[in-house]
């Protein structure tokens, strides 16, 4: 098994670039790093950067083995991607306020159309419905019938009634 082990030359690079990288996961990253480089014990740096002390391992393994843009590089993975800006939400919800302020019917089909034709693809439910949400607004649909409305037999018979 191979031992990593940073240099002090190193440890001096880093320390003389970090102030580049302050209020970053790249800053701990380095830090980490350099204090090994500076020769402190692994759990003093866990301590001090809040990593747990194997983790400092790998990322003394990751600084020797990568390229310096890769180590501070952020690699997680999944879907960190903004569908779309603010500017264009706002700009895509604008065209249905005015219609809906007028007293207008907009159904939310027709934003989500304009919502997806913006987007180039067509969004998840969630994704669509957060996007309702920041905006303010809510799916609003008016009942059919008053659930306590008499039936029509009962009105009529209330009409033929002679008050005395």
């Amino acid at each position: 098994m191979q031992k990593y082990v940073i240099t002090e030359v190193e440890a001096r690079e880093i320390k003389a670039n970090i102030k580049k990288y302050r209020k970053t996961t790249a800053y701990t990253k380095l830090q980490a790093v350099m204090l090994m480089g500076e020769g402190k014990n692994v759990h003093t740096v866990a301590e001090i950067t809040g990593y747990h002390y194997q983790w400092i391992y790998v990322l003394v393994k990751q600084y020797c083995t990568q390229t310096f843009e890769e180590f501070i590089g952020d690699n997680r993975g999944g879907a960190h991607r903004k569908n779309l800006s603010a500017e264009v939400e706002e700009e895509i919800i604008n065209k249905f306020k005015d219609k809906a302020e007028k007293g207008e019917i907009v159904s939310l089909s027709e934003i989500r159309e304009a919502y997806d034709e913006k987007l180039g693809r067509e969004s998840a439910n969630s994704t669509f419905y957060g996007f309702m949400h920041r905006m303010g607004w809510r799916k609003v649909k008016p009942r059919g019938r008053h659930p306590k409305k008499a039936s029509e037999e009962d009105i009529e018979a209330s009409k033929k009634l002679k008050v005395v």
